[in-house]
């Protein structure tokens, strides 16, 4: 189960809050085996007692593209996804946001993912990475310590891909699971949705500010 610190919520319904939720389901069958049946679900948890701070999510990565060429046979092929600080500049409120936790995403040729954070020019420690990365286990990390991140921050995201078993490059084509590859971080951070677009890999960022009165 996933559940934020006590101090922070996602805020339902009203003015500002979510007033419905998606449930997206991505199903691969590559045997074509038949007479599955899914119980996947859902279980939400709500208490009209607010917390002090509501969460909201920020994306770091790049777009999935024609550009993007993984070739064959690498260990560890390298590709990078930002969010520049004329980004966060714009979007993040001045007194910048917490970063909690993130989880971290991609698909079969991920192995490693990281995302740098960097502030005046300055590389700050790393805000979170994985670098035994398996398709199969995914989960959220929560940080031991929250983060800050302000306005003018640089983050960076890395993907590293193994594809020594394959003997064809692998790209955006085709679409299948094993052919395209999104990485996800996600962390909590500010209660709006900012965007640095260049996505294969997105950091989606969960976080929180702290309003001035």
């Amino acid at each position: 189960p996933f559940s934020l610190p006590a101090h922070v919520g996602l805020p339902l319904g009203g003015a500002t809050g979510s007033r419905y939720v998606l449930m997206e389901t991505h199903y691969d069958n590559p045997n074509l085996y038949s007479g599955i049946r899914d119980s996947s679900g859902m279980r939400f948890f709500y208490t009209f007692q607010k917390r002090q701070y509501d969460a909201g999510i920020l994306e770091v990565g790049r777009a999935v593209a024609l550009s993007h060429i993984i070739p064959e046979g690498q260990k560890n092929w390298q590709t990078v996804g930002y969010c520049p600080s004329y980004c966060t500049q714009r979007n993040l409120p001045p007194s910048g946001i917490n970063i909690l936790g993130s989880i971290l995403h991609t698909h079969l040729v991920g192995r490693s993912l990281q995302v740098r954070h960097f502030r005046n020019k300055k590389e700050l420690p790393i805000l979170t990475e994985n670098p035994h990365y398996d398709f199969n286990y995914q989960d959220v990390m929560f940080l031991k310590k929250e983060r800050k991140v302000m306005p003018g921050d640089q983050m960076t995201l890395t993907c590293g891909y193994d594809t020594t078993n394959r003997s064809k490059v692998t790209t955006k084509l085709g679409m299948k699971i094993e052919d395209y590859v999104k990485v996800e971080a996600n962390m909590n951070g500010a209660n709006q949705v900012a965007f640095s677009n260049i996505l294969p890999m997105i950091a989606t960022i969960l976080a929180y500010y702290i309003m001035r009165g």
